[in-house]
């Protein structure tokens, strides 16, 4: 399916800022000010793009990024955490079990399978 070219722009422009910027508190209402879209637009271009709403994309991002820091660095997972985004190791840890059916020390020891 292809997306309407406003909605690919918007969408592209977004989750590139998205995955330069992991580690900052991203929302919806700063994402809008930088594209000049309403929540609605910004919603939809991802939903069309993904299927995922906005915050499940970051949080999916997020954890992808903290997985790949699990198996190629020694960094705490306290650390990885914080430079994923995360701002408690709770937060995390809930998040990451829910995605990858196990807490992130568990994925670490078992070297990220």
């Amino acid at each position: 399916m292809s997306l309407p070219y406003r909605w690919k722009k918007i969408y592209d422009s977004a989750s590139s800022y998205i995955l330069t910027h992991l580690d900052e508190r991203l929302s919806i209402d700063s994402l809008c000010r930088m594209q000049a879209v309403s929540p609605y637009l910004l919603q939809q271009s991802f939903r069309a793009a993904t299927g995922l709403s906005v915050h499940v994309f970051i949080r999916r991002m997020r954890l992808r990024k903290a997985a790949r820091m699990m198996r190629r660095t020694p960094l705490p997972l306290k650390n990885i955490a914080l430079r994923v985004g995360f701002h408690s190791f709770s937060s995390f840890n809930h998040a990451f079990r829910k995605a990858y059916g196990c807490i992130p020390s568990v994925y670490r020891d078992k070297g990220g399978k």
